[in-house]
């Protein structure tokens, strides 16, 4: 008789566990469903705003160009990119502060018994 309990605690006990994982998984589940699903509108108003911008114009070879058309435009972007550039910052001054004589000493071994 008590084989007979203590078998019947132990399956109803892995059968609640079981319950438990699984309703857990389950949450877990829809939680992921919902995330993914807020995802997708993002990357939808993401594409959508991507689908009304300008396309731009196809590249053009330099190979076949005119060579004072290429020069022309090299020199007009380097104007621009020039007016446009910001100043670089100054870097910060480094000040070195020497190291504690107590840091540059090595310590003594402990003594022998």
């Amino acid at each position: 008789m008590l084989w007979f309990l203590l078998w019947t605690v132990l399956v109803l006990g892995t059968g609640a566990l079981f319950f438990l994982i699984g309703r857990s998984l389950w949450r877990k589940g829809l939680a992921l469903a919902r995330e993914l699903g807020a995802a997708g509108d993002r990357i939808d108003a993401v594409l959508n705003r991507l689908d009304d911008r300008p396309t731009p114009e196809p590249a053009r070879l330099g190979v076949f160009a005119d060579i004072e058309e290429v020069r022309r435009e090299l020199a007009s972007g380097r104007q621009t990119r020039s007016r446009t550039r910001k100043p670089a910052a100054p870097l910060p001054k480094l000040q070195h502060t020497p190291t504690p004589a107590h840091r540059l000493r090595t310590p003594e071994p402990p003594p022998r018994r």
